[in-house]
């Protein structure tokens, strides 16, 4: 199967805190079950690259289709899907904390999905006591 690749930029791999906040992200997206939000198939390290190996998402960014000048029914359709994900997510305990257009792809199907959880947070320590979510970096927004 086609897979997407995110890897940790080189100049983070000696940083114990990027590597920790990216291994984090992994672990959000992994416990998130969604058809809207991305699925994780692997993550790990080999040869000192940090992956994490996504589904493949065939489409266009959000912003890609703002520029298309979509009708608004296709709008609704669009943000409807994301916030069902969205709510998903929240009801996990899980803030995205970095919706943009372009971490949001629509499918040629008009199926749309979250990507790049790489600034989220825990909400509620209750629901995954062993996982501390930590501020992002100072300024990093």
């Amino acid at each position: 199967r086609q897979v997407a690749l995110k890897i940790l930029p080189a100049e983070y791999v000696s940083n114990d805190e990027r590597i920790k906040r990216f291994q984090r992200e992994a672990r959000a997206v992994s416990a998130l079950n969604h058809p809207n939000i991305v699925t994780i198939h692997d993550v790990g390290e080999d040869g000192g690259i940090n992956f994490i190996a996504t589904e493949y998402v065939e489409g266009k960014t959000l912003r890609e289709m703002i520029g298309e000048k979509p009708r608004l029914t296709e709008v609704l359709n669009i943000f409807l899907q994301i916030c069902e994900a969205l709510s998903a997510a929240h009801a996990c305990g899980i803030i995205h904390r970095d919706i943009k257009p372009e971490n949001i792809m629509i499918r040629p199907d008009g199926y749309v999905k979250i990507l790049d959880f790489g600034l989220a947070k825990l909400s509620d320590r209750e629901k995954n006591p062993t996982d501390n979510f930590t501020r992002t970096a100072k300024g990093v927004i």
